[in-house]
C-alpha cells in the first residue's frame, strides 16, 4: 500500500530526472529519449570533462533549489543524481535523493 509519503518522494525523483533531462536537451541539444539513469556522459552523449563542469554550474543556476556536492565523481546521469541535494525546505527536506530505484535501463545502449 502506497503512503502520501511514497507518492511524495516518487514525485521527488521524478523531478529532479526531468530537470537533468532539461538542461542536457536545452544546452547540448540530446534527444530527451536518450536520457535515463544508466546515461554515461562520455560514452554514451559524447561530452568531456569540461562539458561536465559545465552541466553542473547549469543545473546549479536554472535550479537553485539544487546543490552538487562532489562533482568530481560525475561520469553517469545516475552519478548528477546522487550527487544532488534539494536545500529548498519547501520542495523537500534536506537531504540526498537517489533516483534510480524509480527507473528501469535501456535494454541496449544507444549512442546520440
Amino acid at each position: 500500500m502506497n503512503t502520501n509519503s511514497d507518492v511524495d518522494e516518487g514525485k521527488r525523483k521524478a523531478d529532479l530526472l526531468s530537470k537533468i533531462r532539461t538542461v542536457l536537451t536545452a544546452h547540448f541539444g540530446v534527444d530527451v529519449e536518450y536520457i535515463t539513469p544508466d546515461t554515461h556522459f562520455w560514452n554514451d552523449l559524447g561530452l568531456d570533462w569540461l562539458d561536465i563542469v559545465e552541466l553542473i554550474i547549469l543545473v546549479e543556476e536554472q535550479f537553485p533549489n539544487l546543490e552538487i556536492v562532489d562533482p568530481g565523481h560525475i561520469g553517469s546521469v545516475a552519478d548528477i543524481i546522487r550527487q544532488t541535494r534539494i536545500v529548498d525546505k519547501g520542495w523537500a527536506a534536506r537531504g540526498e535523493v537517489d533516483l534510480r530505484d524509480g527507473f528501469t535501463a535501456p535494454q541496449q545502449n544507444q549512442r546520440v
